[in-house]
């Protein structure tokens, strides 16, 4: 094959969908990125070398003709069939659904437990949550809560939170907190060139750190020693930080929130952003969307009228985000 060149390319893995990346590729190899992080860079090469390798059975490699065959056979010999992972697109779960309704399939995605908790606090209380955008171009105090925000999403400083053009908040005047585990963690430059307030704190302690800003900003009697003296001692500037903000942002990855009852920490966020805009301007930035989450979450709900977590055994669908979680339903052996 001769060399390619695509130009601009939409990248499809995580939730930022950056739009400016610079894709050449020659005999089936990626061969240059540009402005790509090094996830995407990983993502494409992976992509583009086990998408020339072909079809393989049980480990060994086989034609397509094979595989189809063995698959079909599995298919046709299974009581419940489970079909998780769904890292695709759209075509690719319209593509799962259908086979799924012909051998009565169960369906879940690998990171239904981040996806499914944040719609569960959506369900259960509401949100009020901001764009890109607007982030973008209006945010004067941001509040990074965990590490995984940079992790999972590399270019979330340069095209969301600290980006170089901001239309009402020039970047050099934004305020940055930092609050999760970043007592050992190197900041990139550009975080570190704000001086940000740093919070040590661990990731499940967000929610008694949420619920202890919203009784100080009401002015209730606490325990101000209930996070430890390093917290506390820290408070007053960012409970000063918070009230003088114009919009402030709390931005998140349901990812990282990875324990027990999870969903009431996120839920403790959300009624954090709810008091700030009783006298402000508040937004929450949930950042989602990798592996291709939410494109099969949404395929799902307008092709069945459920979301994942959708059982199609009894001829019909079924949706229970509890009942029909893959790990369960594979540990239970059903």
């Amino acid at each position: 094959y001769k060399r390619q060149r695509h130009d601009p390319v939409t990248c499809p893995f995580c939730g930022l969908n950056c739009d400016d990346l610079q894709l050449e590729v020659e005999n089936g190899r990626l061969q240059k990125l540009g402005n790509g992080c090094q996830l995407a860079e990983q993502a494409y090469h992976s992509a583009l070398q086990e998408g020339s390798r072909g079809a393989a059975i049980n480990g060994e490699p086989g034609s397509m003709e094979q595989a189809l065959e063995a698959c079909s056979g599995l298919l046709k010999n299974a009581d419940a069939p489970l079909f998780g992972g769904l890292a695709t697109d759209v075509n690719g779960m319209r593509a799962a659904l259908q086979l799924a309704e012909l051998c009565a399939a169960c369906l879940d995605h690998g990171n239904g437990d981040a996806m499914f908790r944040n719609l569960r606090v959506l369900q259960d209380s509401g949100w009020f949550t901001t764009t890109f955008g607007e982030v973008r171009n209006r945010a004067d105090l941001i509040l990074l809560l965990g590490k995984d925000c940079l992790e999972r999403f590399p270019r979330v400083v340069e095209r969301v939170l600290l980006p170089d053009e901001a239309l009402f908040s020039p970047t050099p005047r934004r305020r940055l907190v930092l609050v999760g585990p970043w007592a050992d963690a190197p900041l990139p430059p550009p975080l570190a060139a704000l001086e940000p307030l740093v919070i040590p704190l661990e990731i499940s302690r967000l929610g008694g750190f949420s619920n202890l800003l919203r009784g100080l900003l009401a002015g209730r009697p606490l325990d101000m020693g209930a996070l430890g003296g390093a917290v506390e001692a820290q408070l007053p500037a960012l409970l000063e930080s918070l009230r003088s903000a114009h919009y402030s942002v709390l931005c998140w990855s349901a990812a990282e929130l990875a324990f027990a009852h999870a969903e009431l920490t996120e839920d403790a966020l959300v009624q954090l952003v709810r008091d700030l805009n009783l006298e402000g301007r508040a937004a929450a930035l949930p950042l989602s969307g990798t592996l291709g989450d939410q494109t099969d979450n949404q395929v799902c709900t307008w092709q069945t009228g459920y979301p994942l977590r959708c059982s199609l055994q009894r001829g019909y669908p079924e949706h229970d985000a509890l009942l029909y979680r893959y790990q369960d339903l594979l540990e239970r052996n059903e």
